[in-house]
């Protein structure tokens, strides 16, 4: 089961575009429902949207930062409140669909400006865990653009907003060069100035997991990037032993210094 979150700031607006069929073609009666944590409880709703015979549109106005989107039969969500996401996270299996994921468009834009998009989802597996995230800097943001933000979006099946650390680090000098922080179940922006987007640089969360997106913003205009993770890009069969040896690095660059 497959999950779907959106974004909004003082500058940009989100919109998500989520299909009412899936990859084999099979179409569904499934509602939009929100869940969100509260009082550590998550809180469930049936989303009222725009929809059309295919897909159901979630405009901005209906995105919080702290809701994602599911979808689901009204029959099958018993309560309105519920402790775990454990509880309600298996209730179907109409996203779960191979070899390739169910996803929804997710849609930024700029009020007279520009837009850009790209298919996400938020698997119900990253919910189950912890870890950590590694993400370089330099090639997914624009230093000569106006603005430069990291979305970070935590889901975790314990409903609650703790806080986690996200560490910008110089692999080669082994150097922090700065910490932020974020909350759980929150889509998080973290604002990233000029001189944290070096080669060098890379993104790392501290026992915590999530999905970083990459917006860049110059004359209204949009960059809207996001990566896999890091093994995929190393061809070799010890790709994991590759991205294994640097993490542990970066760990021991961070209790030395932090």
């Amino acid at each position: 089961m497959n999950f779907f979150f959106g974004f909004e700031n003082k500058i940009l607006k989100s919109e998500l575009t989520i299909p009412k069929f899936n990859n084999n073609s099979d179409y569904s009666d499934y509602s939009i429902f929100s869940a969100k944590p509260k009082n550590n409880q998550w809180v469930i709703e049936k989303i009222e949207c725009k929809e059309d015979n295919h897909f159901f549109f979630i405009e901005n106005q209906l995105i919080k930062n702290d809701l994602f989107f599911f979808l689901a039969h009204k029959n099958q969500i018993k309560n309105e409140y519920y402790s775990n996401i454990k509880d309600f996270f298996n209730i179907n299996n109409f996203t779960d669909t191979k070899p390739s994921a169910f996803r929804a468009n997710f849609k930024i834009y700029i009020k007279d400006g520009g837009f850009s998009s790209y298919q996400s989802e938020y698997p119900h597996t990253m919910t189950l865990k912890n870890g950590n995230i590694l993400s370089p800097i330099h090639s997914l943001l624009d230093e000569d653009s106006d603005e430069n933000l990291i979305l970070f979006r935590n889901i975790h099946h314990v409903p609650n907003n703790n806080e986690s650390k996200i560490f910008f680090i110089d692999i080669k000098l082994k150097e922090i060069l700065t910490v932020k922080k974020i909350k759980n179940n929150f889509s998080n922006q973290i604002e990233v100035n000029k001189g944290l987007i070096g080669k060098n640089v890379y993104l790392f969360s501290e026992r915590v997991l999530g999905i970083p997106l990459y917006i860049s913003i110059k004359n209204k205009h949009i960059s809207f990037e996001h990566t896999h993770p890091p093994h995929h890009y190393i061809l070799s069969e010890n790709q994991f032993n590759v991205i294994g040896k640097l993490k542990k690095e970066i760990k021991e660059i961070i209790n030395e210094n932090y």
